[in-house]
């Protein structure tokens, strides 16, 4: 007899009896769930530091539980990912450097300790950390990335090449958006049940209600402040309600025009508006600049294209590697 349950079906650390009966003949069979391991600690120091720089140490103290060996994973999240640096093993400390977080600085560091069931528990440290110059950052990735790079490697140089300039960016919240992660100096995309220009931009995001009362309400064409226009329209200079057009990021940096380009055909056109969903704005940076914003050297996009061909190349040998030794 087999009984399929769904996932999560029992709480941990209690008693389940099954009774089968068949006529006059039953039996009974008891389980009881296991549970991750209780009454530990994890600390992490220093509290703050520097990118890439200051070494964190990592320590797990007094987690019990019955079912022995215990095992601990340490790592910290990146955009959203957590990237580990020590795998799971009865190891109770590590230490590292870390890449800076993306919303002030601040960088969460992770725990999780297993028992030998696989039964898991997770805890959380907080750490600030200051940005490193550029010169400092530059050495330290050309000294780290070869051809024969290990994972913690990898994932370290990933967060710093793909870290996100947000300075400037704030008040991402009365945007209906999602805080600053994939653009430079751009919040991110609207928040669950609002609507607006997709993808990580600057603009306001409306709830699907206000849209609706604007376009039926009867809004004139004259204007003394924009509270006297509708939604995605502003009052300019003449006095008139105008559509508000899409921005490119940080104003292409002042290194750049910002351009307005079809979506589908990538042609250049003369208007788009936030309510149109086939054009958008992208920067055409100047001579000797480069990036979405324009925000980086002809050399510095040039170096960052290098060392992530050279990171690739890095992770294509673990994974042949780890193909072959299997």
């Amino acid at each position: 007899v087999y009984i399929q349950l769904p996932s999560y079906s029992f709480v941990v650390s209690k008693s389940y009896s099954f009774i089968f009966s068949c006529e006059r003949m039953s039996t009974v069979i008891s389980i009881y769930t296991n549970s991750p391991p209780i009454d530990g600690n994890f600390t992490v120091a220093p509290l703050s530091g520097f990118e890439i720089t200051t070494l964190f140490r990592f320590v797990a103290r007094s987690w019990m539980d019955e079912d022995l060996p215990i095992e601990y994973q340490f790592g910290y999240v990146s955009f959203g990912h957590e990237l580990l640096i020590q795998w799971m093993c009865e190891a109770s400390a590590a230490s590292s450097i870390l890449p800076s977080g993306l919303e002030k600085h601040f960088t969460n560091t992770t725990l999780e300790v297993f028992d030998a069931l696989s039964a898991s528990i997770s805890r959380t440290v907080g750490v600030f950390l200051q940005p490193t110059d550029a010169s400092t950052t530059a050495h330290y990735i050309e000294n780290i990335v070869s051809s024969s790079m290990s994972t913690t490697a990898i994932n370290m140089v990933g967060s710093i090449l793909n870290a996100v300039n947000c300075s400037g960016v704030t008040n991402c919240d009365k945007l209906n958006r999602r805080d600053c992660s994939d653009v430079d100096y751009s919040c991110g995309s609207c928040l669950e049940g609002f609507i607006g220009e997709s993808g990580s931009k600057n603009t306001l995001c409306l709830h699907p209600q206000s849209l609706a009362i604007s376009s039926t309400s009867k809004v004139s064409n004259k204007c003394k402040d924009d509270s006297d226009c509708g939604a995605l329209q502003y009052c300019n200079g003449t006095g008139s309600c105008a559509k508000i057009s899409k921005k490119c990021p940080n104003s292409c940096s002042n290194q750049g025009e910002c351009n307005f380009i079809n979506s589908h055909t990538g042609l250049l056109v003369s208007q788009c508006d936030m309510t149109f969903t086939d054009c958008q704005a992208v920067c055409r940076c100047f001579l000797g600049f480069g990036g979405a914003s324009c925000g980086l050297s002809s050399a510095q996009l040039k170096q960052k294209i290098k060392l992530r061909q050279q990171m690739l190349s890095s992770f294509n040998n673990q994974s042949t590697h780890s193909t072959t030794s299997q």
